[in-house]
């Protein structure tokens, strides 16, 4: 892999179909550069900060959501997923 490349995550559903993919910069080349001191979001001084970028669909709305944060917080990934789900949810018109 060269400088550059990203790490690529997916979830599928229990048919083998593409749910979620996630791309973050890499590791090996970009440190997470936020740490999380309680509620807070400490800066680590002089580190640029890996990112993800977050795609999945609502294929009954018909929508495509992206969603965008530091890598530190890729762990919470599905948690930031269910809570917009939960958003559009609500707002939907019945």
């Amino acid at each position: 892999m060269g400088a550059g490349q990203d790490d690529w995550y997916v979830a599928r559903d229990s048919s083998g179909g593409l749910t979620t993919f996630i791309k973050c910069d890499s590791t090996k080349f970009r440190g997470d550069g936020v740490r999380l001191e309680g509620a807070e979001v400490v800066h680590e001084k002089g580190a640029v900060a890996a990112s993800c970028v977050h795609y999945f669909s609502d294929i009954e709305n018909k929508l495509s959501i992206t969603l965008n944060y530091k890598r530190a917080f890729l762990k919470d990934w599905k948690r930031m997923e269910d809570a917009v789900r939960t958003v559009l949810a609500g707002t939907k018109v019945r």
